[in-house]
């Protein structure tokens, strides 16, 4: 909600899109909607991952800032847990992937994604039933997979300080940015990381601008 409130504050950001669903009450509180999960889908989750339960049935927003010249642009849209994993997975089109990719798209739930945008971005859980804390593997069209060094948890503590600028993913993969299929994600963060302290003052954006130094 704060998440929120920052981009409808900020006179440089303009808001494409951007709703805040409340929680659907019939789901119950985290111990229920775990227990479901088990028993429904035989998922069961790290009783951890509660710390960080996401009540709302959604959030999203599509936003696009202008600072002095520097444009940057971003999306985000989240669902409820449960519906999360109740969710089909997404068609990604790896049917003439590697064997790797179609073992992979068929356990995935999308986590977050850029349907408004079109960037062909999206972040997924890996959803299986003998991994309590489930990984998270970043999509993207152009470029393909990347897991993740971060949990659920660490998703949704990094997502309000990035806004969800599209591609910021990559800080949390074991890329190398410096090498030359990543230059236009390299000038990408160069300059989320450039105009978003002067957006968003409030917030330290010291451990992403170390993560960008090792990516490099």
């Amino acid at each position: 909600m704060a998440m929120l409130d920052e981009l409808r504050a900020c006179p440089q950001v303009a808001l494409h899109r951007d709703d805040l669903w409340p929680a659907d009450e019939s789901f119950g509180d985290a111990d229920t909607v775990f227990a479901r999960i088990a028993e429904w889908y035989g998922v069961a989750l790290d009783p951890a991952l509660k710390r960080c339960f996401f009540r709302f049935a959604g959030i999203m927003a599509h936003w696009s800032a202008d600072a002095g010249g520097r444009e940057l642009s971003g999306e985000f849209t989240l669902c409820d847990l449960l519906s999360l994993v109740a969710d089909q997975p997404p068609d990604l089109g790896v049917e003439f992937g590697s064997e790797f990719e179609r073992e992979l798209e068929p356990r995935l739930r999308v986590l977050d994604d850029t349907r408004f945008a079109g960037a062909g971005k999206l972040t997924a859980l890996r959803i299986e039933p003998d991994t309590p804390d489930p990984e998270l593997w970043f999509f993207d069209v152009s470029r393909g997979f990347f897991k993740l060094d971060i949990d659920y948890c660490g998703y949704l503590e990094a997502l309000p300080l990035t806004k969800g600028v599209h591609g910021w993913q990559y800080l949390f993969t074991d890329v190398r940015l410096a090498d030359e299929a990543f230059r236009g994600v390299l000038a990408d963060m160069r300059n989320m990381l450039d105009v978003l302290p002067g957006l968003f003052p409030d917030h330290d954006y010291t451990a992403l601008t170390d993560r960008l130094a090792q990516r490099l």
